[in-house]
């Protein structure tokens, strides 16, 4: 709830992986797995595609 009350004040919310792997160790269908899962959700619950990216470990 508090999530959905900062993007409609236009605070932007971005992705940074579902479960925070550092995502140069884990396998290509692994990586696209925590990419794009994690922009689903961010999607369903906001009903907007994130803008930004901040990536785990730098």
């Amino acid at each position: 709830d508090q999530v959905r009350e900062l993007a409609a004040a236009g605070v932007e919310i971005g992705g940074h992986s579902h479960s925070h792997p550092q995502l140069d160790q884990v396998s290509g269908a692994t990586l696209r797995f925590e990419l794009i899962h994690c922009k689903e959700i961010i999607s369903d619950q906001l009903g907007s595609v994130p803008a930004s990216f901040a990536y785990p470990y730098g």
